[in-house]
């Protein structure tokens, strides 16, 4: 079984008032990524070419081959329809008038292995609105603040117990950040999944809580983050049932730093089937609906999510 990115949390208030923020920098970082994964199989190729010199070609090889044995490059894309009926351009709220334009959301993530269970993280996340709405602008790419952060892995040495957590900085930088009122924020994300011995059944809870409470002129939100437990059932080595419940909440200014709300919608769940069409690709197919609200055409959009494993 393949584990998946969990659902995303989207907090469109914080796009409101915002431009389109040029993505043009971080878009670089991540195009050199890739660059520099084909010059290192081209450097290998020119090293199976015949040459007057003596063998440090081979020396080279084996350091790339090294580097490359502890970086991971990962891309996850969710594309959300809009409603069933009634919003032909926009995910419904739960009471099925439009929440925001249909969406595109990407994230690219790369780690690289310092010492056994710890790696170096950097992340991307980048939207793009594909219709119209009067607070956004069709067609246009709004940028997350990069992540750089510490990642520690099997944080737990325990059978069938898998865990991931990530201790992160975001500086501040995106003009949706900035427009939020937050100079820099840090965060702690976690992962945890077990499997139940001698069944398809695997368990799992993703948490992130980001905050900007050592900003101390600050004043977009204080903490903001989610739960996202998750199940899933194997039906096979190449499919299985999957259920996410998305729990985001959020801490304003305004309020105590102990009193919390939800974050711009109700929770809501993605019910669906995962394939894994080979052992880097993964695609899932799910229907989203709110929790304690009667599902209805209406209020209920589709999610379609592609996760790539490049390294």
């Amino acid at each position: 079984m393949v584990l998946k990115t969990p659902k995303y949390h989207l907090n469109p208030s914080s796009f409101r008032g915002s431009k389109a923020y040029d993505v043009k920098v971080w878009s670089t970082l991540g195009f050199l990524a890739f660059a520099a994964l084909h010059l290192g199989t081209s450097n290998e190729v020119r090293a199976n070419l015949p040459t007057d010199e003596v063998k440090p070609a081979g020396l080279q090889q084996s350091t790339q081959l090294s580097v490359r044995s502890k970086l991971r490059i990962r891309n996850f894309i969710e594309f959300m329809t809009p409603a069933l009926q009634g919003q032909s351009s926009s995910i419904p709220n739960s009471d099925g008038s439009g929440y925001i334009p249909t969406t595109v959301f990407n994230i690219f993530s790369a780690d690289y292995e310092i010492a056994p269970n710890y790696r170096i993280l950097y992340t991307q996340r980048v939207f793009l609105f594909l219709t119209e709405d009067p607070d956004f602008q069709s067609m246009s790419i709004f940028g997350r603040d990069p992540r750089f952060g510490l990642r520690r892995t099997q944080v737990f040495d325990l059978p069938n117990l898998n865990t991931t957590y990530d201790l992160y900085f975001q500086p501040g930088i995106s003009n949706n950040q900035i427009s939020g009122g937050n100079r820099f924020e840090v965060g702690f994300r976690t992962s945890t999944n077990y499997v139940l011995p001698g069944t398809r059944w695997t368990l799992g809870i993703v948490q992130e809580l980001t905050t900007g409470y050592l900003d101390v002129y600050g004043t977009g939100l204080r903490a903001y983050g989610w739960f996202v437990p998750w199940f899933s059932y194997d039906l096979s080595d190449k499919i299985s049932l999957q259920h996410f419940t998305n729990l985001a909440f959020k801490n304003p200014r305004n309020l105590t730093w102990t009193q919390f709300k939800w974050d711009d919608q109700p929770p809501f769940m993605q019910n669906g089937v995962n394939f894994n069409l080979t052992k880097s690709v993964s695609a899932s197919l799910f229907l989203n609906n709110y929790l304690g609200v009667a599902p209805t055409l209406r209020n209920t959009w589709a999610s379609l999510w592609l996760s790539i494993d490049l390294i």
